[in-house]
């Protein structure tokens, strides 16, 4: 499962970079190691046994204005309506995502 969300992630990264948003480096060039590190860290700040919450990937991502590259760390600081932004969510427990999940996530966007 790692692997398929690594693959996705890098894959993201990649797209938001070259649509211009901000993104680290070390976002968008990270190894497959790194990046199960990180989830297996992100994972057990939750205080979770062992089990990856791929939620924790949830962010949001800014358009660059100014050319430099940054990753926004605190989500409750962007204004929500901002066109200039995008939230990113991570369902990979799901099966198929279908319309009810995508209202689910509108609301909590909003």
């Amino acid at each position: 499962m790692e692997s398929k969300v690594f693959k996705a992630q890098r894959t993201l990264m990649q797209m938001l970079a070259d649509r211009n948003y901000k993104v680290a480096d070390t976002q968008q060039y990270m190894s497959p190691e790194n990046f199960k590190g990180k989830l297996l860290q992100i994972s057990a700040e939750g205080g979770s046994s062992g089990i990856i919450n791929f939620q924790k990937l949830n962010n949001i991502y800014e358009k660059n204005q100014s050319g430099d590259q940054e990753h926004i760390e605190d989500p409750e600081a962007v204004d929500p309506v901002d066109h200039s932004k995008i939230y990113v969510c991570w369902q990979v427990e799901e099966e198929k995502v279908n319309a009810d999940i995508v209202k689910r996530l509108g609301l909590f966007c909003t």
